[in-house]
């Protein structure tokens, strides 16, 4: 009960303390979360990050967003590259511009672990509080992404039972 106090009290005095607070305090769900959640999740390598159409925040849907193109290396989750053999993909992003401290953004030449949701317009997008990293800092979620695969690949393997009786 003391820890969730002295929690609350951190996160009130941070607010308190900056004169423009942001209300983007955003606790990422649990690989298995973030999976069901995303659209697409997958490793892939920043090729090229373009700037937003538009600054406009009424603009075009995704106008404000920055393009970037990532050459897709390995697919667990609906970036294309397992049904139809695509290697590169455009997701959205808004590169910390939101001035919160969850995602910074994509820098060209570096891979990630990619965890993306879908738009209303079926565009691709990574924003505040999503489990997207540098694949530098991404073993944890590729241990646990491993094991979900083999749920998802081998369901057979998972649904046998806890003892086999032998007769």
């Amino acid at each position: 009960m003391k820890a969730v106090v002295a929690v609350v009290t951190l996160v009130m005095m941070s607010f308190c303390a900056n004169a423009n607070p942001t209300p983007c305090f955003v606790v990422p769900y649990d690989v298995p979360g973030e999976y069901e959640n995303a659209r697409a999740v997958f490793i892939g390598e920043v090729m090229k990050v373009e700037e937003p159409l538009t600054a406009d925040p009424g603009g075009p849907p995704g106008g404000n967003f920055h393009r970037v193109t990532l050459k897709v290396e390995y697919s667990w989750k609906g970036a294309g590259f397992r049904e139809f053999g695509l290697t590169k993909l455009v997701v959205l992003s808004n590169q910390g511009r939101d001035n919160c401290f969850s995602w910074t953004g994509f820098s060209e030449g570096k891979k990630y672990l990619v965890y993306a949701i879908e738009l209303s317009d079926k565009n691709l997008v990574v924003t505040t509080g999503t489990r997207t990293t540098s694949l530098e800092n991404a073993s944890g979620d590729l241990e646990k992404l491993r094991k979900l695969e083999a749920v998802f690949l081998f369901p057979a393997r998972h649904n046998l039972p806890k003892r086999l009786l032998v007769l």
